[in-house]
């Protein structure tokens, strides 16, 4: 009997991957189920297709990234990514495309909040004297 290579045992040994990092660094466990959601609205918005599809295209989508990442975290830019190579490689454009710009759609969302956060911030510490604005001019009052 021909002993196994170190390609077939690692290939044996790869390690699921457990943790996502999320976008404010934090982490989370990997939840498979999660993925299945996103890619089953994406496929029903379309119409291309419903959860048996979507079933097969979480599979393939947790496949890869158990071969990219294994026994590593992973950040959920990354899995959104394999989502949308899921979507390529299985032929559905009208799907991807919809997801593209609902992932882009989303990331301009969260710029704009995070814009009126620190809009918000910069005012109250103004109003709080804490900025350094407040005193960096003795010839203007405060509060002008």
């Amino acid at each position: 009997m021909k002993p196994k290579e170190k390609s077939e045992l690692r290939l044996n040994t790869l390690k699921p991957v457990s943790q996502v990092i999320r976008r404010d660094n934090g982490s989370a466990p990997f939840d498979e189920q999660r993925i299945f959601k996103a890619i089953l609205q994406a496929g029903e918005a379309t119409g291309e297709f419903r959860d048996v599809e979507a079933a097969k295209l979480t599979t393939m989508v947790r496949r890869i990234l158990n071969h990219r990442f294994a026994g590593q975290d992973v950040h959920i830019e990354d899995i959104q990514d394999m989502v949308e190579e899921a979507l390529i490689m299985s032929g559905y454009v009208r799907t991807v495309r919809s997801y593209i710009r609902y992932r882009e759609k989303h990331r301009e969302l969260r710029q704009d909040r995070k814009a009126a956060v620190e809009a918000i911030s910069t005012v109250n510490e103004y109003l709080d004297r804490l900025d350094w604005r407040v005193n960096a001019n003795a010839n203007i009052p405060w509060g002008v």
